[in-house]
Order: C-alpha cells, then structure tokens, then sequence
C-alpha cells in the first residue's frame, strides 16, 4: 500500500493509503503528477519484469538527460555468491536496490532486504532490513565498491547492469557485523559461519535473521518528488 497526501488551498492535509497499482494509473495519468516537467518517468506495471520495453526489476525510474534515479525490486532466490574466492550457493531475501547517476557516472547504490515476495506487496510502509551480507553499510544501504569500475549509465535499464555486477562481485568482511546485517548468533560472529549455515539450508532466506533497517521506503520515495 502506498500513503497518499492531499494538501487543498487551505492547507489541510488529507491522508490515504492506496493499492501500489492504483498509484501507479494515478501518476501515469497526470503529467504534472510529480511536479518537473524536464524529468521522465518511467513504470513497469506491479509485478511485471519482462516483456517488450519493460526495464526487468524496475519500481521506478526518473531521468532529466544528465541525471537518473531508479528503484529495482529482486525477489528472493538463491544467488552464487564468491565470498574471498570461495563460492557458495545460498537463499537470498527480496532485496530494493537504489541508484542514482550523474553525466553518465554511477554516483549512489544502496540495498536493502525485505521480507515481501512480490513487487505489488510494496509500499510506503514496507519493513526494511539490513543487507545481509559484507560489503554494504547496515545502516543506510550503501555498497562498497572498491576499485570496481561500471560502465557509463546512459538508460534507465543500464541500471541493470549494476545489479549483475552487484552479485557477480567478490564480498568480503567489510561492514560486515553480526547483530547488525543479521541477528546476533555465535554462528553468525564471522561471515564465513553464517554463508556456511545459508548454504545447507533447502528453503529460503529465514526472515527472522534479517535485522530492521532505519532507512524507510518512504524516505526512498521522496528521492523521486522534484
């Protein structure tokens, strides 16, 4: 569900919550709708990830010629995962990924986990969760790169790109912290233990390991009102 507000010439402000797909008709039938007019928006609609001019994975995209902004939802499966050269194979939680760039140039990646399946379960209210995982900052999402270099970000669906590279990715120990990116576990206390347990589990990522994030979806959406 997505929170809606309504200021009149007043100034009271009216508030309601609305199905993901109904924002969606809302902002697709208004041009003024998010305000800058040199700005493109681009949609799937809820759920959708594939088909003709379909971005796969994307929530949201904004684009004025020389910068971009672009939510992607993945949801959860497993994923290879090359942790100092030794390759796992573990469940992963539904993970949001934000990216902004500037004159071509990836500027911000931030992830986070969630405990939602599908796109159309998203909205303002959504839980967010720490990325489980090393190389990403637990508190406000942000990926450690190091020395990798993207390509230039020309399109919306170049994003994509970022996200193969995310995965494809050696981690390591950095930011890494039990308690943190997961909950507290003697297991957990190095990276190693934790992909170790994940991998010998036969179902998905177990929702209770993920610790809350106080990064909101909602501080999210406010990245894309101009």
């Amino acid at each position: 569900m997505v929170t809606c507000e309504v200021s009149d010439n007043d100034g009271k402000v009216s508030r309601k919550k609305i199905k993901l797909e109904d924002f969606y008709g809302i902002i697709l039938k208004s041009n003024n709708a998010l305000s800058r007019p040199e700005w493109t928006y681009y949609f799937n609609p809820p759920g959708m990830f594939t088909g003709p001019g379909q971005t796969r994975g994307l929530v949201i995209g904004a684009g004025n010629g020389s910068s971009m902004r672009a939510l992607f939802f993945i949801p959860a499966g497993r994923q290879v995962l090359n942790y100092v050269g030794h390759i796992y194979i573990v469940p992963f939680p539904s993970l949001l990924f934000y990216f902004e760039s500037e004159n071509g140039r990836l500027s911000v990646t931030r992830v986070f986990a969630t405990r939602i399946r599908d796109c159309s379960e998203l909205g303002t209210d959504t839980q967010l969760y720490a990325f489980p995982f090393g190389n990403v900052d637990s508190y406000g999402g942000s990926v450690c790169w190091g020395e990798t270099k993207h390509p230039p970000v020309q399109e919306i669906s170049d994003f994509q790109g970022i996200i193969s590279s995310f995965f494809g990715s050696e981690i390591n120990d950095d930011y890494y912290m039990a308690g943190k990116h997961v909950i507290q576990k003697e297991e957990f206390c190095m990276q190693r233990g934790l992909l170790i347990h994940l991998a010998a589990l036969d179902g998905g990522f177990p929702g209770e390991y993920l610790v809350k994030s106080q990064t909101t979806v909602k501080q999210i959406e406010e990245k894309f009102h101009f």
